[in-house]
Formats: structure tokens, sequence, C-alpha cells
């Protein structure tokens, strides 16, 4: 029931009536990291990002937005022993679906300062752990394993979803920058307290049709 009224929030862009419809384009870089009980270690993971999205105005200053993303997100823990350091870095694969409203403080035409916020649903497509122990300088184990998704114990939700919020700058002719933050609200790993956090920066083109 949570997961299809999250998606149904999603799908409201089919139904607004529309001043005017942009489409655009954008690539960046994430880090992101998770929220967890687990204290020591724990430090970010990064990858490339990139999407397509449409834009709907609703008025002067304010638009809707919704499209389709890849995001990776992850986290990765490093272990000190006395003779070894043991790093594991685990990384999902989403296909993001997100649902934004953004508000320009002059007009998108103008370009200038907006803001934005909204909610997100994501799908998993992969997941893979990738594991290297180091003795003394010299790496002496190197492992890749593919994450298992399911509702067993210790397996991963393939389902995520979760808040946005954004801040950037757009030309007068269409091109922008912007970094954004995400909050998962979807308990990640089954049995264990983890929730995905994330942050892109963001270079996109916005295509007036």
């Amino acid at each position: 029931m949570k997961k299809q009224s999250v998606i149904s929030l999603l799908m409201l862009s089919v139904t607004l009536t529309a001043q005017k419809i942009n489409l655009a384009i954008e690539a960046g870089f994430g880090l992101s990291n998770v929220h967890t009980n687990e204290t020591v270690g724990i430090s970010n993971a990064s990858g490339f990002t990139a999407g397509i999205s449409a834009r709907i105005q609703l008025n002067k200053n304010l638009w809707f937005q919704s499209g389709l993303f890849y995001l990776p997100k992850g986290a990765q823990k490093t272990i000190l022993t006395e003779s070894s350091t043991i790093n594991t870095r685990r990384v999902i694969s989403y296909f993001e679906l997100p649902a934004n409203v953004i508000y320009y403080f002059n007009s998108e035409k103008v370009g200038g300062l907006f803001v934005s916020t909204g909610m997100y649903a994501a799908l998993a497509a992969a997941g893979h752990t990738f594991k290297t122990v180091t003795d003394t300088g010299k790496e002496v184990e190197k492992s890749t394993k593919d994450i298992v998704f399911g509702n067993q114990v210790n397996q991963v939700n393939r389902f995520d979803y979760g808040l946005s919020f954004g801040l950037g700058y757009q030309s007068p002719a269409g091109l922008y920058i912007k970094g954004q933050y995400e909050i998962g609200l979807q308990n990640v790993v089954n049995t264990k307290y983890v929730y995905n956090r994330s942050f892109q920066l963001m270079i996109g083109y916005i295509i007036k049709i």
C-alpha cells in the first residue's frame, strides 16, 4: 500500500494542465552514503549519474518536474585489524522517477537562482559488493559479489523512495547547474537499520518545445 501511494503521487504529472512543457537532459557526479546505527568505518561512495526530465509550467515562476534518471547509491566500510585493512564497498544502481516542484526567483525565461523540492521513487536494477583486503600495504584479496534482492533476512529491498531538496542556477540560454540532496525513507536492508542518503552535482540543458 505504501509503495502504491508513492507511485500514485509521482504519476500526478499526467493530470496537470500545463501552460508550457520543456525537456531537460542532465549529467553529473554523485556522492552517497547511508544513515545507519553502525557508526565506525562508514564513508562515501561515488558514481556517475544522468537522466532526462520533462518540466511543466504551472505559472510564471513555478514548474513541475518529473523524468527518469540512472543513479548509483551506496557506501563503503573500512575495518582495520592488527595485520590488515578490509574495505567493503556496496553500490546499487537505481532507475529513479522524481516528482519535484521548481521555483524560479525570476522567471524561467530570464534564468537565475531556483530551488526545488519533492519526492522520488526508485527501482534497483543491479547491485554489487566489492571487497578488498590489504595486508601491510600489499593487496592480498579482491572480490566482487552480486547483491541479492528480496524479503529475506539481510537481503536488499529493490524499491526505494524518499524526499529531495535542490538549489541551482540557470542561464537565460537554458544551461544550468544544481546541487540536490536526497533522503531515503525506505529501509534498504531487511532486519537492519540502513537508509540511503545521496548528493548529486548536476549540469543540465533545457530543450524548449
